[in-house]
């Protein structure tokens, strides 16, 4: 929000540059978090010393955090506007292991 404040872009520029933000965070998601947290095979899972699982839990909370802050954000930029209400803002969240 302080760089759009910051920036000024123009409203085409903004309504262009938010999906490709949302896209990123999904991607990150989709191939980054989600293949340990909703994929690992069992046998991996089980071999995580307690000191590995609490490191990615951590990580999953403090994922889950920044996901709620950015739906807050883009939810709010979404109702801004009439011409801004399909601006994607939902993102699944990872399950702790």
């Amino acid at each position: 929000m302080q760089r759009l404040n910051r920036v000024q872009p123009s409203f085409s520029e903004l309504h262009n540059s938010v999906p490709e933000f949302h896209n990123i965070i999904a991607e990150f998601n989709n191939h980054c978090v989600a293949p340990i947290f909703e994929y690992l095979p069992t046998d991996l899972r089980s071999g995580l010393s307690d000191r590995d699982k609490s490191i990615l839990d951590g990580f999953q909370q403090s994922f889950a955090h920044f996901l709620d802050d950015y739906t807050e954000f883009a939810k709010g930029l979404a109702e801004s506007r009439p011409a801004l209400e399909r601006l994607p803002y939902y993102l699944p969240r990872p399950k702790p292991l």
